[in-house]
């Protein structure tokens, strides 16, 4: 992944740096779930 989560993403960088850093594609994917859900 080129970009940076905190362009993408700022509030999940700010919640879980660590997590993201650890498992960025799977905090990426949960990320987008909690999002499509919120929005739904």
């Amino acid at each position: 992944m080129t970009e940076h989560p905190s362009t993408t993403c700022p509030d999940l960088y700010e919640q879980y740096p660590d997590l993201y850093h650890e498992y960025p594609e799977i905090t990426m994917h949960i990320y987008r779930k909690i999002k499509q859900h919120n929005e739904a």
